[in-house]
């Protein structure tokens, strides 16, 4: 198995969890805050969708990482990787 399959998975599996907690804890978290709660719940979703895109794409590029040159595939994955 490629690093890069355990990377996308570990992604993957953050933005899951980051996405359940939006879904169940932040609320509560900002509840006590003074900000707009309906907002930065919709900035979270989104940015937890980033990390999927994220995770899904290095998993892609992954699976076709013997194609690319060696080189030009650890760049494409390290820049995915850091988003």
């Amino acid at each position: 198995m490629s690093y890069w399959f355990i990377v996308a998975g570990l992604l993957g599996a953050l933005a899951l969890v980051l996405d359940a907690f939006g879904a169940h804890g932040l609320k509560v978290f900002l509840g006590e805050k003074n900000v707009d709660v309906e907002h930065m719940i919709y900035l979270w979703q989104t940015a937890t969708k980033y990390q999927m895109w994220h995770a899904i794409f290095i998993a892609i590029v992954a699976g076709s990482y013997a194609k690319f040159p060696h080189s030009l595939g650890f760049v494409i994955m390290l820049l995915a990787t850091l988003g």
